[in-house]
C-alpha cells in the first residue's frame, strides 16, 4: 500500500464486495467509510490481497442505457430517434465524442431496443449523475417528439370461443 499507492485518502473505491471512501491509511490498517456511513477497518495485509477498483482515478465514467420503443414505431421513427439521440450526445459538452454508440440492437419481448453508450468526462459521481439526468431527459423529449412511446412489458391474450376450441387439435382430442 505504501509503495504502490493504489489508494489515497479521499479516494472512492470498491474493495472486495464493499464500497467506500478511504479515510486513513496507517502502518497496519486502512480505514474506509462505507456508503452506509459505517467505518470499516481492514488490516493492510488483507487489503492488499483484495480486488481493488479506484473510482476516483478513472478519467471518465461509463453512461450505458438500453431503451425500448413500442412495436408501433415505424422503421423511420426508430432511425430518427437513434439519430437524434446520437446528435444530443455529440452536442453535450461533457460527453466524449469519439466513443458514442447509439444503435437499434434488436427486437425485445415487448420492445424495439436501442442501446446507448458513451463516456462522461468526469470521475466525480455527482457530476456524472447530473449529466446522465440531462441525457435521459433529452431522450424522453426526443422519443415524444418522434411520435413514439417507451415500451413496457405486455402480453397479448387470445380468447378462443367454444366452437373454435372444439376444432383446435389439442382440445378436439380431449372432447373425443
Amino acid at each position: 500500500l505504501f509503495m504502490d499507492k493504489p489508494v489515497r485518502i479521499g479516494d472512492s473505491c470498491q474493495f472486495g464486495d464493499l464500497t467506500g471512501t478511504v479515510e486513513q491509511i496507517a502502518l497496519r490498517s486502512t480505514r474506509i467509510r462505507g456508503v452506509d456511513r459505517t467505518l470499516i477497518s481492514i488490516p493492510n495485509a488483507e487489503f492488499a490481497k483484495l480486488r481493488l477498483v479506484n473510482y476516483t482515478r478513472r478519467d471518465r465514467s461509463l453512461l450505458q442505457h438500453r431503451i425500448g420503443l413500442t412495436y408501433g414505431a415505424s422503421a423511420s421513427q426508430v432511425c430518427d430517434v437513434v439519430d437524434r439521440i446520437h446528435h444530443a450526445m455529440l452536442s453535450h459538452p461533457r460527453i466524449a465524442n469519439e466513443q458514442i454508440e447509439v444503435q437499434f440492437v434488436g427486437y425485445g419481448d415487448s420492445s424495439l431496443d436501442i442501446e446507448i453508450v458513451g463516456y462522461v468526462l468526469t470521475s466525480d459521481g455527482a457530476v456524472f449523475l447530473d449529466v446522465q439526468q440531462e441525457i435521459l431527459l433529452a431522450i424522453m423529449g426526443i422519443v415524444a417528439e418522434a411520435g413514439c412511446d417507451f415500451a413496457f412489458p405486455t402480453r397479448t391474450l387470445h380468447v378462443v370461443g367454444p366452437a373454435a376450441a372444439a376444432e383446435h387439435p389439442v382440445f378436439a382430442k380431449k372432447a373425443a
